[in-house]
């Protein structure tokens, strides 16, 4: 067969043999099918994660961190002259 000797490539088993090629495809279409719907809940469950993520306040998107302002030396001056506690 051409297909003996090369790696990764199923070699038909003893039940594949004797089933017709129709037969073949409606199981592997099952299997695809049955995979499809497993994929698709498992996206469902990430969304329903992401938006609880999302309403939860964890969200990456749009927060910045605001640097606190440096005193300049005047600003030092003045607030010292003011008799202002220390900016924290």
């Amino acid at each position: 067969m051409e297909n003996e000797g090369k790696e990764g490539v199923e070699q038909p088993k003893e039940e594949n043999a004797t089933l017709s090629l129709v037969e073949r495809a409606e199981r592997t279409a099952e299997r695809i099918e049955s995979g499809n719907k497993k994929t698709e809940e498992l996206l469902k469950n990430l969304g329903e994660l992401e938006t609880k993520r999302v309403l939860a306040g964890k969200a990456d998107a749009g927060t910045t961190q605001e640097k606190p302002k440096e005193e300049t030396p005047k600003e030092y001056k003045d607030r010292i002259m003011r008799n202002e506690p220390n900016k924290k």
